[in-house]
C-alpha cells in the first residue's frame, strides 16, 4: 500500500500543478479583459460627445422627477446602479447640477459602491459640461483643513472616513478619464504627505492610513513604483500621470515616511521610558494605579497602530521596514494585578496562554514514562556492542511496515509473529490489552490516564499501538468530555512512541476530509467530535497550527448548515490557545475577523448567531475595564446592609430599632438617601421601606419630609430625562410604587398623589419639546399612572378623594385617546386597574368625545366656583358638596350613568336630576319627596373619609330624621363578632355570679315581710300620693338581723322628688302609647285582611321602641340606591337601609 501511495503522489502533484496553471491563465485573461474595458471607458470619457439643446428639451425637467433623481443619488450603490442610470437618462439635470454634485459627495459609499458611483459620474460628465468642474471642486473641499472649532471626534472618526472615500473616488475618476486634471490629485497627496503631518502622532496615523489606502488602490494603474521606467508599459494609454507627476508623488510619500519614521522612534523611546517608570513603581509598591495603567495602554496601542501603518507604507514604497532598536519592551495589564517585568527579563506575551495553573499543568506537565518503564521496553536499551543511529532506527521502523522482522535487541519491541494479531506475543498479552482498552471510557481523570499510559508501555508493540490508536479514534461522539484525556494519553505516549500521534492525526484528517462536504444534520455530532479532537491535539502540540487554520478556512469558505456548528466548536476547543500564542495570534485574529464579517453578511438564525458570538468572544474576549469597587465608611455599609439585605416582613421591627440607634446627626442624610433608592430593592419589598419611613415619623419628623421631597424630585427628573431610555424605566416604576405606599402609610396626602398623576399627563405637553418628552408612540407614562393607581387607588372610593379620582380618570381617558396605539399588555393592565377602581366606568371611544367631556367638566367647575364666590366661600376652603348638587360629567362617566351614542357630535351626555353621593349612587328620578331629601342628606353625610353623620332635614310634622351610615358587613365578620360577643357576655356573667347585688338608689326593692300591708292600713310608699308640701317615701333600716321601715316625707321641690315624679310620668305615657299602637295595629290588620285577604303592613307605620326611636319604613332603601319590592317594619331581614328618626 505504501508503494501505491508513493506512485500516486507524482500524479496528484502533476494534476495540482496543471490546475494552478489553468487558474493563473484564467485570472490573467480576466485581468486583461478588465483592463480593455477600462481603456474603452476611459477613452469615452476623455472625448465625450455631448448632446445639443434639443436633446435636453425632450427630457423630463420637472421639479418632482429631478428631486427624486437627486434623492436616489444620495443612496447610490452597486444594487441601485441599473435603476439609477435609467432614471438619470430620462431627466434633465441642467439646472440641478449643484444639487447632484452635493448628493454624490454626501453619499456614504462603501468600497464596493465606488464603481457604481464612477459610472454615474461618467454619465453626468458626458451629458453636462459643467458637472465635472463642480464635482472636482466639491471633492477638493473635503481635503481642506477643518474649520476652527470643529469637534475633535469628527476629525478622528467621520472626517477620516469621508476623506478616505473621497480620495478613492477621485483616484477612480482620474483613472476613468472623468477628471483630467491630474494636478488636483498631486495636490491632495502633497497636502496629506506634508512633513508637518508627521509631527503629531494622531495626525501622522490619520495621514498614513489615507496614503496606504491610496497606494493599495493606485500603485499599479498610476505606475507609482520606484522601479518603473520610461520603457515600462502602463496599463492605460495615454498614461494617467506623467513621469514628473509620479516622481512628485513618490517624493512627497518618501518625505512623509522619513518624518513618520523619526516620530515612530520617538514614540518608541517614550514608551520605553514609561515602561521603566512602571517597573520602578511595581518594584516599590507592587501594583500600578488605574490611571497609570490606562495611560500606558493608550500609548502602547497608539504606538502599535503607527507601527503597523508605517510597515504597510514601507512595503508599498518598496522600502525597508522601520528599524527599531532591540530592547526589552514589556507590557502591563489593566486592573489591580497589573505588573511589569523587570529589566533584563524576556518580554511577557500579550496574554497568558492558559487560564489557570491547573490547565497549564494538564497540557504541559506530562509524566516521564522513562522514569516508570524500563528502557528495554521503550526501545531505548543501551547497546552492548554498537548503538544504532536514529537513521538506522527509522529504517528499522520502515522495515516493520514493509513486513521485514526486526531484531528484538535493536528495536526494543517484541517479535511479531505472522498471524491475524500482529505484534501480540500470545493470548495473555491480547487479553491484557483488551482489558486495558475497556478501561479507557472510564478514564475521566488525569491520574487514570497516566496510569494507563504506563501499562501500555509494558505491552509495547506495533500491533498494540495500532489497536490503541483505533480505540482512541473511536471515542464516542456523545462523550466529548473524554477527548482531552484521550489526547493526553496520546501526548504522553508520543514522547516514547513516535508513530502514535501521526497515526491518530492521519485518521482524524482523513475523517475531516470525508465529512467536510456533508452538511446534513445526521453527521453533525461526528463533525463536532472530529474538530474537538483536532483542537485538543493542537493544544498538546501534536497537530500543527497550519492544519487547524486549514480546517477553519475550509469551514469559513462555506459557512452554512452544520459547518457553522463545527467551526464554532473548533474555535471553542483551541481558538483561545492559538489566539494567545504569539506565533499564531495574528493569523487567528484575522480569521476571527473574517468569521464576524461573514456572520454579519449572512442571514443566520438566532441559534447560529449566538454560537458564532460565543465562539468569537471565547477566543477574543472584549476589553473591559476592571470593576471599580466603591469604598464606603463602615457606618454607611451597615446602613445599606440593613435596608438592602436584611429588610423583610419579619425583620422590619428589628431593622427600625437598629436604625434608631445610629448617631442620627451624622447619618440622617444617608439614611434618607438609601431609603429613597427603592429601585435597588425587590419590587415586592418597597412597601417595607414606606413602613420604615412611617416608623420614623414618631422620632424624626424631618426624615419623611426629606424622603417625600427626594422621591418627587426624582419623579420629575425622570420626566425630564429625554436620553434615559429603557435603562431608567425600572427605577421610575419603583418610584411610583413607593409614592403610592407612602400614601398608604399616611405620610403624604391625596393632593400630592393627584398632583403627581396630573404631572404624568401634562408635563411637556404643548411645549416645543413635546415630541421628545412624550412621543405619540410612548406609553410608559401610562404604565407609571397605572402603577400608582394600583398601589393606592382603592382608597379613593368616597368623599372628595372619590370626586378627584373621577375627574382624573376623565383627563386620563383623554390622554389615552391621544396616543397612537396602546400595546396589548398595557391595555390589559389598564382594563384590570379600571375594573378594580371603577367597575362601571365608561370608556370613551373617540378623542372628540373625551375633549367634549373635559370641556363640560371644566365649565361645571367654573360655574361651581362662581357660586362659591357668591356665597362668600374662599377659594382655598375645604371641598364640600352642597346639598342637591348635580353630579359632574366626570362622576357620571365613572359611575356609568351616561350612555354613549355613536355619531353623537353635540356632546350631549343627558340632563338628569342626579345628586352626588359618596358611594357613587344616584337618587332615582321621581319618587316621593322624602326619598329625595334622604338622598341629599346621604350625599352630605360623607364628605370626608371617616365622617359619621351628615346634615339634618326637617320635614312633615317636625320629626328630625338622621341617616345612619352602615358599613356592609360580611358573613365572616358577623360570625366573628357574634362569637366574641357571646364570649364577653359569658365572661361577665361568670364574673358577676358571686357579686353582691345592690339595689338602685331610687328603686330599692322593699322586703316582702316588711312591705306587707296590714288590714286597715293605707299604702305609704313611693307610689302613694304625697302629702301636702311633700312626697312620701319608705325608709328601710337594719338593726342587727332585723329590718325596719318608716315613712319619710321629702319636700316636693327637692331633686329626689322631682326626678321620681318625672319617671312616673314617663312610664305612664309609654304604657298609654304602647296600648294605642297595639290597638291601631290590630285594627289595621283586620282592615287589610278584609280588603285584600293578606297580611300586608300599612305603609307609613312607625314603631316606637323603649328608647324613644321611631323606625319608619317610609323611603327605606339600601346604600346602593336600589329599592326593595316591599316595605318592612322594625328590624328583621328587611331593615336594610331603614331610616332612624329621633322625635
Amino acid at each position: 500500500m505504501a508503494n501505491a501511495k508513493d506512485g500516486a503522489a507524482p500524479i496528484e502533484g502533476t494534476r495540482g500543478t496543471d490546475m494552478e496553471e489553468r487558474d493563473a491563465a484564467k485570472r490573467s485573461e480576466e485581468a486583461e479583459e478588465s483592463r480593455r474595458r477600462k481603456q474603452v471607458f476611459r477613452e469615452t470619457n476623455l472625448k465625450p460627445e455631448r448632446p445639443d439643446d434639443s436633446f435636453f428639451r425632450s427630457l423630463d425637467s420637472s421639479v418632482k422627477r429631478n428631486t427624486a433623481a437627486i434623492k436616489k443619488l444620495r443612496a447610490v450603490s452597486e444594487e441601485t446602479r441599473p435603476s439609477l442610470l435609467e432614471e438619470l437618462k430620462s431627466v434633465n439635470l441642467s439646472k440641478y447640477l449643484s444639487e447632484a454634485v452635493a448628493a454624490i459627495v454626501e453619499a456614504k459609499l462603501k468600497t464596493a459602491d465606488i464603481d457604481a458611483a464612477v459610472q454615474v459620474c461618467s454619465l453626468l460628465h458626458i451629458r453636462y459640461k459643467h458637472f465635472t468642474p463642480q464635482l472636482l471642486e466639491a471633492l477638493l473641499k473635503i481635503f481642506a483643513p477643518p474649520p476652527k472649532g470643529a469637534p475633535e471626534a469628527e476629525e478622528k472618526g467621520a472626517r477620516l472616513s469621508k476623506r478616505r472615500t473621497a480620495l478613492r473616488l477621485l483616484t477612480e475618476l482620474l483613472i476613468a478619464g472623468v477628471v483630467t486634471d491630474s494636478a488636483a490629485l498631486v495636490g491632495v497627496i502633497k497636502e496629506l504627505a506634508k512633513p508637518d503631518q508627521a509631527k503629531d502622532r494622531d495626525a501622522a496615523q490619520a495621514a498614513g492610513t489615507l496614503l496606504v489606502a491610496f497606494l493599495k488602490q493606485a500603485k499599479e494603474p498610476l505606475r507609482l513604483s520606484s522601479n518603473a521606467t520610461k520603457d515600462t508599459p502602463g496599463p492605460f494609454s495615454p498614461p494617467v500621470l506623467t513621469e514628473a507627476e509620479c516622481a512628485s508623488i513618490l517624493g512627497h510619500l518618501g518625505t512623509f515616511y522619513t518624518a513618520a519614521e523619526a516620530l515612530l522612534l520617538s514614540e518608541h523611546k517614550s514608551l520605553r521610558a514609561l515602561e521603566a517608570e512602571n517597573a520602578a513603581v511595581m518594584t516599590s509598591k507592587g501594583e500600578l494605579s488605574e490611571e497609570t495603567t490606562a495611560a500606558y495602554e493608550k500609548q502602547r496601542k497608539a504606538y502599535e497602530q503607527l507601527l503597523r501603518t508605517l510597515s504597510s507604507l514601507a512595503e508599498l514604497l518598496e522600502r525597508p521596514a522601520p528599524d527599531l532598536p532591540e530592547d526589552d519592551t514589556t507590557r502591563v495589564t489593566s486592573g489591580p494585578a497589573a505588573s511589569v517585568a523587570p529589566a533584563g527579563k524576556e518580554p511577557a506575551g500579550p496574554e497568558p496562554i492558559w487560564d489557570d495553573e491547573d490547565m497549564r499543568t494538564f497540557y504541559e506537565d506530562l509524566p516521564d514514562l522513562r522514569a516508570f518503564v524500563p528502557a528495554v521496553l521503550l526501545g531505548e536499551a543501551e547497546p552492548k556492542a554498537e548503538e544504532p543511529t536514529k537513521s538506522d532506527a527509522g529504517e528499522a521502523a520502515d522495515g516493520d511496515e514493509k513486513g521485514s522482522p526486526d531484531k528484538k535487541g535493536a528495536s526494543g519491541e517484541k517479535e511479531a509473529p505472522e498471524g491475524e494479531d500482529k505484534g501480540l506475543k500470545n493470548a495473555q498479552d491480547n487479553a491484557a490489552l483488551e482489558a486495558l482498552l475497556q478501561r479507557l471510557p472510564k478514564a475521566g481523570s488525569r491520574d487514570l490516564v497516566d496510569q494507563i499510559a504506563v501499562e501500555v508501555c509494558y505491552l509495547n508493540s506495533k500491533g498494540t499501538r495500532k489497536k490503541l490508536v483505533r480505540a482512541l479514534f473511536a471515542v464516542p461522539r456523545t462523550a466529548l468530555e473524554l477527548v482531552p484525556y484521550y489526547t493526553r494519553l496520546a501526548a504522553t505516549l508520543a514522547s516514547v512512541m513516535k508513530d502514535v500521534a501521526p497515526m491518530l492525526l492521519a485518521m482524524l484528517e482523513e475523517e475531516f476530509n470525508f465529512l467536510l462536504p456533508k452538511k446534513d444534520q445526521s453527521k453533525i455530532e461526528t463533525k463536532i467530535r472530529n474538530v474537538h479532537f483536532l483542537g485538543e491535539l493542537a493544544k498538546f502540540k501534536l497537530a500543527p497550527p497550519s492544519l487547524i487554520f486549514t480546517c477553519l478556512r475550509a469551514y469559513l469558505d462555506d459557512l452554512s448548515g452544520s459547518n457553522i456548528d463545527a467551526a464554532c466548536h473548533l474555535l471553542e476547543s483551541c481558538g483561545r490557545f492559538l489566539y494567545r500564542t504569539p506565533d499564531t495570534s495574528v493569523r487567528m485574529s484575522n480569521l476571527l475577523d473574517v468569521l464576524m464579517r461573514l456572520k454579519n453578511a449572512k442571514n443566520l438564525d438566532a441559534r447560529q448567531s449566538t454560537m458564532v458570538d460565543n465562539a468569537f468572544f471565547q477566543c477574543k474576549p472584549p476589553d473591559r475595564p476592571a470593576t471599580v469597587v466603591k469604598h464606603r465608611p463602615p457606618l454607611q455599609e451597615y446602613i445599606r446592609r440593613l435596608i438592602y439585605t436584611q429588610l423583610s416582613a419579619s425583620t422590619i421591627e428589628s431593622v427600625l430599632r437598629q436604625l434608631r440607634k445610629l448617631p442620627w446627626g451624622e447619618c440622617s442624610g444617608y439614611v434618607a438617601k438609601v431609603l429613597g433608592r427603592v429601585h435597588k430593592l425587590q419590587y415586592a419589598n418597597i412597601h417595607l421601606v414606606a413602613s420604615l419611613a412611617a416608623g420614623f415619623t414618631k422620632f424624626h419628623d424631618d426624615l419623611p419630609v426629606t424622603l417625600v421631597d427626594q422621591i418627587l424630585e426624582e419623579i420629575r427628573a425622570g420626566l425630564e430625562d429625554v436620553g434615559g431610555g429603557l435603562a431608567r424605566h425600572q427605577r421610575r416604576v419603583a418610584q411610583m410604587r413607593f409614592l403610592g405606599e407612602l400614601y398608604n402609610y399616611r405620610i403624604v396626602d391625596s393632593p400630592i398623589v393627584f398632583d403627581t398623576l396630573y404631572l404624568m399627563l401634562n408635563y411637556g405637553v404643548g411645549t416645543v419639546q413635546e415630541a421628545a418628552l412624550d412621543p405619540p408612540g410612548d406609553v410608559f407614562r401610562i404604565r407609571l399612572v397605572l402603577t400608582l393607581l394600583e398601589t393606592c387607588g382603592q382608597f379613593f372610593d368616597r368623599g372628595a378623594a372619590k370626586r378627584r379620582l373621577d375627574r382624573f380618570l376623565l383627563y386620563f381617558q383623554r390622554y389615552l385617546l391621544s396616543k397612537a396605539a396602546i400595546p396589548l399588555d398595557v391595555e390589559f393592565d389598564l382594563q384590570d386597574t379600571l375594573a378594580s377602581l371603577r367597575p362601571k366606568l365608561i370608556r370613551l371611544p373617540r378623542l372628540e368625545m373625551a375633549l367634549q367631556a373635559v370641556t363640560q367638566q371644566e365649565a361645571q367647575e367654573a360655574t361651581l366656583a362662581e357660586e362659591e364666590a357668591a356665597r362668600g366661600i374662599p377659594p382655598g376652603a375645604p371641598e364640600k358638596a352642597p346639598k342637591g348638587r348635580k353630579k359632574t360629567i366626570a362622576s357620571r362617566i365613572a359611575d356609568g350613568s351616561v350612555s354613549i351614542v355613536e355619531g353623537d357630535t353635540k356632546g350631549e351626555w343627558g340632563e338628569g336630576e342626579e345628586s352626588e353621593s359618596d358611594d357613587g349612587s344616584e337618587s332615582e328620578r321621581g319618587g316621593d319627596k322624602e326619598d329625595q331629601n334622604e338622598g341629599k342628606a346621604a350625599s352630605d353625610t360623607e364628605e370626608e373619609p371617616g365622617a359619621g353623620f351628615g346634615g339634618e332635614d326637617t320635614e312633615g310634622e317636625g320629626d328630625e330624621y338622621v341617616r345612619v351610615r352602615q358599613r356592609a358587613v360580611s358573613a365572616e365578620e358577623e360570625a366573628e363578632f357574634d362569637k366574641e360577643l357571646r364570649a364577653m357576655v359569658q365572661e361577665s356573667v361568670e364574673a358577676r355570679k358571686f357579686e353582691v347585688r345592690k339595689g338602685a338608689a331610687l328603686e330599692l326593692a322593699m322586703p316582702i315581710n316588711i312591705g306587707a300591708q296590714k288590714p286597715g292600713e293605707t299604702t305609704a310608699g313611693p307610689e302613694a300620693d304625697a302629702p301636702a308640701g311633700g312626697k312620701a317615701f319608705r325608709l328601710v333600716t337594719r338593726r342587727g338581723a332585723k329590718q325596719q321601715t318608716r315613712e319619710l316625707i321629702v319636700p316636693a321641690s327637692s331633686r329626689l322628688a322631682i326626678s321620681s315624679r318625672k319617671k312616673d310620668d314617663a312610664e305612664r305615657e309609654e304604657k298609654q302609647a304602647l296600648k294605642r299602637i297595639v290597638l291601631d295595629y290590630e285594627e289595621a290588620r283586620a282592615s287589610n285582611e278584609s280588603d285584600f285577604g293578606g297580611g300586608a303592613v300599612r305603609t307609613g307605620t312607625r314603631v316606637l321602641n323603649k328608647g324613644g326611636l321611631l323606625f319608619s319604613n317610609s323611603g327605606a332603601r339600601g346604600r346602593g340606591g336600589a329599592r326593595g319590592g316591599g316595605r318592612y317594619v322594625g328590624g328583621g331581614g328587611g331593615r336594610c337601609g331603614t331610616s332612624l328618626c329621633r322625635r
